[in-house]
């Protein structure tokens, strides 16, 4: 038994397919002791109190990333996996993604996000996401230089110095996003090893499945380690877009700086907004002291995508009335018939502003149209004072230009509105 494996204890694989022939040891302990030990071509290391893992080959000690956090949190998971059970998630030789069946796990225990999974022919996989309903797990091919090329063919593949996280509250695959409003996915590009103070780049390209349109975004000087907000009203309406994510460093060896990706699948982007509805102005401009029905009708019409929930909410002067807080029936979707808001009497003797909205939960966040305006007043029985209101203006006035301002006034002695 080797020092090595005094120290620590040790379990052994030996890759039936990896050409160079290495005998990989994991092995688990603080990273100080680590850094004290000689160096042993084969040594897998786990900082159990980092989550730092290094790896000993070509007579060297490499960084090849965390796994998973400090603490002691670092979590090894034991696979024999075969090709119908380790498939790669795409052709892109970018994407080192991976599905991996729960059925090739050892002890058939899910892992976590950022659990590592060491599979029999010499392959390391860092853990995406979990799917348990389906048995499926996302995982991250981890290339380690003279460990094989991650397929089992042996040879060059060089140790990742870069990585990229995301939070997958944001962004993950079949996210559903609304068209023209800001919701945020979440990224955070890294360098990993010696140079962890160098700036990163992120490479946002979309690709329309259905018409094959694409575009490329590109943001540069992000800081290692800091998270970044990626816009998602940049992306098209869209029922199916693939969005690849690379990140890239100036000083970076990878894959001779080509960087790393990450492909994101199925990500929909559709529509909601809505509209006045002017062939049907069916409000009033007053409700009068004297009328029976107190209510006020406004018709809007909705376009919206069927696949999402669209909530109506209506404001008086800027306070949500609760209950107007209601889920609008899909088939007033389509913009062709339109939806009726019914405001009741507020109980005001004035003239009020009238705000329509609508809006869907995207990735548990409230995302709100644009909203629409009206105005309107009620007169209350036995309130004599005039009610006054301002109509339609010009925003803008050009110099020397007169400016006119429409006002309606309604006098209740004379019951008539007058403009």
């Amino acid at each position: 038994m080797s020092d090595n494996e005094k120290l620590f204890g040790t379990r052994s694989i030996l890759s039936s397919e990896n050409n160079s022939g290495i005998k990989f040891r994991p092995v688990m302990g603080s990273e100080n002791t680590i850094k004290n030990t000689v160096q042993s071509n084969g040594y897998l290391y786990i900082a159990t109190d980092t989550g730092n893992m290094f790896l000993d080959v070509n007579n060297r000690r490499i960084s090849i990333g965390g796994a998973g956090g400090s603490g002691g949190s670092s979590s090894f998971v034991w696979a024999d996996g075969d090709e119908t059970q380790i498939v790669k998630a795409s052709d892109d030789d970018a994407d080192t993604t991976y599905y991996i069946d729960v059925n090739a796990l050892e002890e058939r225990v899910l892992p976590k996000k950022d659990h590592l999974i060491l599979n029999s022919d010499g392959r390391f996989f860092r853990v995406i996401s979990v799917d348990a309903t389906e048995g499926i797990i996302t995982a991250d091919l981890i290339a380690v230089s003279g460990s094989g090329d991650g397929g089992g063919g042996g040879g060059t593949a060089q140790a990742r110095d870069i990585d990229m996280t995301w939070d997958e509250r944001t962004i993950r695959e079949g996210s559903v996003y609304v068209a023209g409003q800001s919701l945020y996915a979440i990224f955070k590009p890294s360098c990993i090893g010696e140079n962890t103070d160098r700036t990163n780049s992120l490479t946002f390209t979309y690709t329309d499945v259905a018409t094959g349109k694409t575009d490329t975004k590109v943001v540069t000087n992000l800081p290692s380690g800091q998270n970044y907000k990626f816009d998602t009203s940049w992306l098209p309406v869209s029922s199916n877009l693939t969005l690849k994510v690379t990140v890239k460093s100036p000083n970076s060896e990878y894959k001779n700086g080509e960087g790393w990706s990450r492909i994101f699948q199925n990500i929909k982007v559709v529509e909601m907004n809505i509209q006045k509805d002017l062939s049907q102005r069916s409000y009033t401009p007053i409700i009068k002291a004297n009328e029976v029905s107190r209510n006020q009708f406004f018709d809007y019409k909705i376009f919206a995508d069927p696949s999402i929930t669209v909530t109506q909410h209506v404001y008086i002067d800027d306070v949500e009335v609760d209950s107007l807080r209601v889920a609008i029936p899909s088939s007033y979707y389509n913009g062709i018939s339109s939806y009726t808001a019914v405001v009741p009497d507020p109980g005001f003797h004035k003239s009020c502003k009238i705000t329509i909205n609508v809006s869907t939960k995207i990735n548990d966040v409230d995302v709100y149209a644009t909203p629409i305006d009206y105005e309107a007043a009620w007169a209350q029985p036995g309130n004599e004072e005039a009610i006054i209101w301002i109509g339609g203006y010009d925003e803008t006035v050009i110099n020397y230009e007169t400016s006119y301002i429409q006002f309606m006034v309604y006098d209740p002695q004379k019951d008539q509105p007058g403009q």
